[in-house]
């Protein structure tokens, strides 16, 4: 079935998109008066679960529940994430997964693929995963998990535990590496970098930080620095002041920063007490805490990362639709995401903008059907 929509591009130019079954076939320049902007929809590549589920459930409602959701907020896509916790109940997580993307709901947000944070990381750098499971990533461990299953696209890991050729394993097995909750120097990530390390799991959080000498120097440098890497915020401007977010966006290429989430169970939810991962954790307003006083996650959206980042840059829309959209799809290397283009995924939201407002999500299509 075909269906035109009328809006703005992302660089404020009339424009028409014609869609056909489940892709873009067409976009052109138009003259109408329609306000809303045509985006592509936003990519999470970083989120746990939200609206009191978790993927951790290993449970298919949860998951719908999950997924069924995510579309109000834009998001058309994501990248589900694990979280610290026993083999056997990764193993059961990922296999539930896998039997929901055989026959997965054609209205629910899709899973693009598994990044897997946690039990490969640093016990000083532990944040709301429990320490007692942490253990070295190899290539055992590669190999049992893709032995679980085929749909790991990441692997978050702190990279002091591990050596380059772990690095250059991951690479060989068409597997992200990133480096997160980890105490690594800025020389140590460098190596790996050249190894083929790709991403730097939620800059800033959990993991050595900027320092101006080379004796001091952490990952957060090297993030900064080194414009092959793409560096993922969480931009809530509770994990990350707005004016560091805005040191980041004016340091290092726009097309390498990545926005996500880390929703947890209590996003989309009221405040109180609620358990993630096993822990207690406490919500109010967008905060979540352990009772050990770690931030604990976020119940941040996509839309709302957008906004922020652009109050907090200063950015272009063109620009916060890289960093929300545009730039996971690339660095994943999804050939038919992240662009209002034809031949694409027609993976598409409206988002209106009345009186120079915040964005809201007014409509959301997901391969061309209107949810």
């Amino acid at each position: 079935m075909k269906k035109i929509l009328k809006g703005l591009s992302d660089e404020n130019i009339p424009i028409e998109v014609t869609i056909e079954d489940s892709k873009i076939t067409n976009v052109k320049e138009s003259n109408h008066n329609n306000k809303e902007y045509i985006v592509p929809g936003f990519i999470d590549r970083h989120i746990h679960g939200g609206f009191g589920s978790d993927f951790m459930d290993a449970d298919l409602k949860s998951i719908n529940n999950i997924l069924s959701k995510l579309p109000i907020q834009g998001t058309t896509s994501i990248f589900y994430t694990s979280i610290t916790a026993s083999d056997s109940d990764i193993k059961k997580a990922v296999e539930v997964l896998d039997e929901y993307l055989r026959e997965p709901d054609i209205k629910n947000t899709q899973v693009l693929g598994y990044h897997i944070e946690g039990p490969y990381i640093n016990e000083s750098k532990k944040g709301a995963h429990n320490e007692k499971l942490f253990k070295p990533l190899n290539k055992k461990e590669i190999d049992k998990l893709l032995s679980w299953t085929k749909n790991i696209s990441t692997i978050t890991y702190a990279i002091e535990n591990s050596s380059e050729d772990i690095t250059k394993y991951l690479r060989k097995k068409n597997i992200e590496p990133s480096v997160g909750h980890s105490t690594a120097s800025s020389t140590l990530t460098d190596h790996h970098i050249q190894s083929g390390l790709s991403h730097c799991t939620h800059v800033h959080n959990a993991m050595s930080g900027y320092g101006h000498r080379l004796d001091n120097m952490g990952i957060v440098n090297s993030a900064y620095y080194n414009d092959d890497v793409y560096a993922e915020i969480i931009v809530d401007g509770i994990h990350v002041d707005k004016n560091v977010v805005k040191t980041l966006y004016k340091s290092k290429p726009v097309n390498k920063i990545i926005a996500v989430t880390d929703a947890i169970r209590p996003a989309g939810l009221k405040d109180g007490k609620y358990i993630s991962a096993g822990l207690n954790v406490y919500k109010k307003g967008n905060l979540i805490k352990t009772e050990r006083g770690e931030i604990a996650g976020s119940s941040q959206t996509m839309i709302g990362n957008f906004n922020n980042l652009i109050e907090f840059t200063g950015c272009s829309i063109k620009e916060a639709v890289l960093m929300t959209s545009t730039n996971v799809a690339q660095s994943m290397n999804i050939k038919n995401k992240g662009l209002i283009k034809e031949g694409y995924d027609a993976d598409i939201i409206l988002l209106s903008n009345k009186n120079n407002s915040i964005y809201k999500v007014k409509e959301t299509y997901i391969k061309g059907i209107k949810i």
